[in-house]
């Protein structure tokens, strides 16, 4: 990989309302067991 490319800056992503996001959260198992506000309403 040459230095331009590394450079370059990535564009922002944006959700169906057109809002950049920010943030991402990953899980990596079936179900989350953090019970935070995300998946416990």
């Amino acid at each position: 990989m040459d230095q331009s490319t590394l450079d370059t800056p990535i564009p922002p992503i944006y959700d169906r309302l057109g809002r950049p996001l920010r943030s991402l959260r990953l899980s990596v198992t079936d179900r989350c067991n953090l019970r935070c506000k995300y998946c416990m309403p």
